[in-house]
């Protein structure tokens, strides 16, 4: 069966002109079918209905029964169709669903079933409409605002007698981003209506004032917060978080973590510190339960070896220091035994050598993250990467996910990730060059089994031969983001390519990067 639906698919890829190179991937390729997904089908069938059937009776008794799902599909299920549906992504080869059925639609999904909301996922003309529906949604646990207008507070879009509205019968929310729409108005109605609130997120909101902060002080049973680039200054944050009752375990973009009390460090399970100094630093010894950090530098000679006496510490980001003179490597050969995402950003002095101790001492590492690291590339850096490749040594044995966005060299990359076979994840950005050449000397190294996601940037060197090469051997293989920037390849292919993966259910998907 399988001999004969690949001499198909062979013979529609070569008609259609898709290049030959496929012939060989699909001589070995054992084919791994898949259920096609539920949501997809639905997704298209419901905008089908829309565009053949005009009157709104009939159709709500059609989506009567399409709607209805087993309990444990429900929430997510009507979640992502009101996505899809506001945001047309099925009407590509059909007649524009108009904004009475999409209103209509939404009508029938704004039930208390839904349990998240995303407004940033919705269109822009219909964000207004949704929210002034929201009283419906009272069995929504997490939600997240955005408007059209991103200068603009939420009480200059509603009164105080609609957001009440809005707002009270929510009993069941525990996790608001008002983003930067947040104001004192909303944040007491909120500290009165929904005290049960567990994160608060007024991210950018430069309308709030202390006042709001002492509305905020009402809710004792907040865990999480974040006033990043709000207008309150880091005296009246430091004031408002020594003062709350709440047992608050996770502070974003936090300046000055000198200024919080010991007491209060105590409870932190996670952190985000800008500007950090060296009274920062010295601060995070008091947090010993921590177990993220995220830190950014603007001083020069930032020494950060004391953080490897984090004994909970599992999740590092570090910003904008030299990777040497801050003694960064220190920190992590003692938290070798328990990191599990590393994330270096903007760090400098960094080499081959580095890359290798990193790779043989962090062994339970899972997610790396390099971006804008200037990696220097010596005469002994070309011999470490040598002997990495000559003795095959064990390097990142536990790592699932990897980013890299910085000029690295191309030994350097397979350094990383050409002895991580249990490889999920790989993206690169636009500072990070990638060739053929480079693909199939990783692939000799590591034949990425358990490849689920692949995305490439910089991908002028890549060709299609090296699509079909990744494909032969990364089974599990699913989306492949940017494939049509590949020589050899285009939109035309990569849509005909996912025409004959969807007709034989198999896994792989060709995307674009938006």
């Amino acid at each position: 069966m399988y001999v004969c639906v690949y001499v198909v698919l062979l013979a529609y890829l070569y008609l259609k002109g898709v290049d030959y190179e496929c012939q060989k991937w699909l001589e070995t390729r054992v084919q791994k079918v898949t259920p096609w997904p539920l949501l997809e089908i639905v997704g298209q069938f419901i905008v089908q209905i829309l565009n053949q059937c005009k009157d709104l009776n009939l159709l709500r008794k059609c989506f009567k029964d399409i709607l209805v799902v087993p309990e444990p599909f429900r929430s997510i299920f009507k979640e992502e169709i009101l996505r899809l549906c506001s945001e047309n992504k099925y009407c590509e080869n059909l007649k524009v669903i108009n904004r009475k059925q999409q209103t209509f639609l939404i009508e029938e999904l704004l039930v208390p079933t839904v349990q998240s909301l995303d407004m940033k996922r919705i269109k822009n003309s219909l964000k207004i409409y949704v929210l002034s529906r929201l009283d419906r949604l009272t069995g929504v646990v997490k939600l997240d605002i955005s408007l059209s207008d991103g200068n603009l507070t939420w009480s200059q879009y509603f009164r105080q007698n609609k957001s009440i509205k809005l707002f009270a019968p929510l009993k069941q929310l525990r996790h608001l981003d008002l983003n930067s729409h947040g104001d004192d108005k909303i944040l007491s109605i909120l500290s009165e209506y929904n005290k049960s609130l567990n994160h608060i997120g007024i991210r950018g909101s430069k309308s709030v004032t202390e006042m709001g902060l002492k509305h905020l002080a009402n809710f004792r049973k907040l865990i999480s917060i974040d006033l990043s680039e709000t207008t309150l200054t880091n005296e009246d944050i430091a004031h408002f978080l020594n003062s709350t009752k709440a047992t608050l375990k996770s502070l974003t973009n936090i300046q000055e973590l000198s200024l919080i009390d010991k007491e209060k460090l105590e409870n932190l399970k996670e952190i985000s510190v800008i500007n950090c100094t060296k009274d920062d630093i010295l601060s995070t010894g008091h947090c010993i339960h921590l177990q993220t950090i995220k830190i950014s530098s603007s001083v020069d000679n930032l020494k950060l070896s004391s953080l490897g006496l984090l004994r909970s510490l599992s999740s590092l980001e570090v910003a904008n220091v030299n990777f040497k003179c801050s003694k960064l490597s220190v920190a992590l050969l003692n938290l070798s035994r328990q990191l599990k995402c590393l994330s270096l950003v903007n760090i400098w002095e960094i080499d081959s050598c580095d890359l290798r101790h990193l790779g043989q001492h962090l062994i339970y590492l899972e997610e790396f993250k390099i971006q804008d690291c200037r990696l220097s590339r010596g005469l002994m850096d070309r011999v470490e990467e040598r002997v990495a490749e000559r003795k095959k040594l064990n390097l990142f044995p536990s790592l699932l996910k990897i980013s890299i966005d910085s000029n690295i060299s191309p030994s350097q990359i397979l350094m990383i990730t050409g002895h991580a076979k249990g490889l999920k994840s790989i993206e690169t950005g636009p500072k990070c060059w990638v060739s053929t050449r480079l693909v199939c000397h990783l692939l000799k190294l590591n034949k990425l089994e358990k490849l689920e996601y692949l995305r490439f940037e910089n991908t002028q060197d890549l060709c299609s031969a090296a699509l079909f090469l990744i494909l032969k051997h990364a089974h599990n293989l699913k989306s492949i983001v940017g494939a049509q920037t590949w020589q050899g390849l285009n939109d035309r292919k990569c849509q005909e390519l996912n025409k004959v993966f969807k007709s034989y259910q198999m896994s792989h998907k060709l995307l674009s990067y938006n």
